[in-house]
């Protein structure tokens, strides 16, 4: 994600409204850098670094409860009052360029951890595709699995079946016959006894 400049990029940066920003561009405009985008005239109000240093304090003291009047206390003990005559509007509040560069600096590295976070949530969001899909070809294989065990479980049974089938069974008990007098003589024995 590159710097936000507009609102629509300050709301989405920030979570909040467009309406919001807005509302707060209004309010706290003394404390603004950026000047009022033109009307009639299509051009975007851009927001600074030191802007959205602002919009980030405003938000963050939002969401602590505090009151449009408490976040100008806060703004005000924090921001130096600096005069710009050359801009016919007198008394203005700013920075130090001390804490602008450490403003630029951290909106820098907020900037830079957001792109981070965005970069890890796509890499979550693939990592969760990857293992719903392994999960599946998992399940899959287990399916198959049973499947080839219920096929042999089958086969075994058709072999054994047919096996049975050929060869017909033979008692236990069953002796075999005795052959008939003179073929249990053995071969000297027929020799001598045709006599």
């Amino acid at each position: 994600m590159t710097r936000p400049e507009t609102r629509k990029d300050v709301s989405k940066w920030l979570g909040i409204s467009f309406g919001t920003i807005r509302l707060w561009d209004s309010r706290f405009s003394s404390w603004l850098e950026s000047p009022p985008g033109v009307k009639g005239k299509a051009t975007k109000k851009r927001y600074t670094e030191n802007d959205l240093i602002v919009f980030l304090a405003i938000r963050n003291l939002r969401r602590q409860n505090k009151t449009f009047d408490q976040i100008e206390t806060y703004l005000k003990a924090e921001i130096l009052k600096t005069s710009l005559p050359e801009w016919g509007e007198g008394v203005r509040e700013q920075p130090t360029s001390e804490l602008v560069t450490t403003n630029r600096q951290l909106t820098t590295q907020l900037i830079e951890v957001s792109n981070d976070l965005a970069a890890a949530k796509a890499r979550a969001e693939t990592i969760e595709r990857e293992r719903d899909r392994l999960l599946n070809e998992r399940d899959r294989l287990l399916q198959d699995a049973q499947d080839a065990r219920e096929r042999a479980t089958v086969a075994e049974t058709e072999l054994r079946i047919q096996k049975e089938q050929a060869t017909p069974e033979t008692p236990q008990d069953a002796q075999e016959p005795e052959p008939p007098e003179g073929e249990n003589l053995g071969f000297w024995g027929r020799l001598f006894n045709r006599g």
